[in-house]
């Protein structure tokens, strides 16, 4: 969007200096993107390569972009709003999610209203059947496919939270849940899906872990969770 609003055709970033258009995109991404001189190269080339239009169609073509621009930056201060009042009506319930970085108060909100009462629920796997991370059985005699698919029935709202949380979580920190795109089970490498489901399964285990014993998520102090596979950081949280 900083592109589109800042240069006008695309010759002109073609003749931009490389150093000068590498320092426009980290001024563009507050200084956050590790190789700006990389995604200048890319967007020159983009630029290069890109179709040039007629001018009697350049000025209707600029006005329906910065339409859609106009449009996208008011969905993001709307999101921004609905986001503060999600925050501000959590803080009057106990929600231990929120002690684990990289989940922030949107994605521990919408798994905690998804769960419910997590009394309702005697394993983290039922928890994970709620949220349609499991497989359905492929079989046909003494014959188990080792391709299977997710079950359908399930709260894709809980799903997604989960989903995202666990993306969120994995570049957050390290030692938790990651996603494992090269993880081999059984021999054969899991394909990017299942590894992501796995991944995700984790959460689960101590999504369910916090909210079951209503506790804090604490690295430095561990203890043994209501699963027996799955030990947790934690500390005492007094309920309200």
């Amino acid at each position: 969007m900083d592109v589109l609003s800042e240069f006008y055709s695309l010759d002109e970033i073609v003749q931009m200096p490389l150093q000068e258009l590498a320092l426009f995109v980290a001024k563009a991404g507050n200084n956050r993107s590790p190789n700006p001189e990389k995604i200048a190269e890319e967007i020159k080339k983009a630029a290069r390569e890109s179709y040039r239009l007629r001018a009697d169609l350049a000025d209707s073509v600029q006005f329906i972009l910065e339409s859609i621009m106009i449009n996208i930056r008011g969905l993001k201060s709307s999101l921004k709003e609905v986001n503060r009042a999600i925050e501000k009506e959590m803080k009057g319930f106990s929600n231990p999610l929120l002690s684990v970085k990289g989940i922030g108060p949107v994605y521990a909100a919408g798994i905690f209203a998804c769960i419910g009462n997590i009394k309702r629920f005697s394993t983290h796997d039922q928890v994970a059947k709620l949220a349609g991370l499991v497989w359905k059985r492929n079989q046909s005699g003494k014959f188990e496919a080792e391709e299977k698919r997710l079950i359908h029935q399930a709260d894709r709202y809980l799903r997604y939270y989960l989903v995202e949380a666990a993306t969120s979580l994995s570049s957050a920190q390290r030692g938790v849940p990651q996603v494992l795109p090269e993880k081999v089970l059984g021999g054969q490498q899991a394909s990017a899906q299942k590894a992501l489901v796995l991944t995700v399964r984790k959460l689960v285990r101590l999504v369910f872990a916090l909210l079951s014993k209503s506790q804090l998520y604490e690295p430095t102090r561990a203890f043994q969770c209501a699963q027996p596979s799955l030990t947790l950081s934690c500390k005492s949280k007094s309920r309200r």
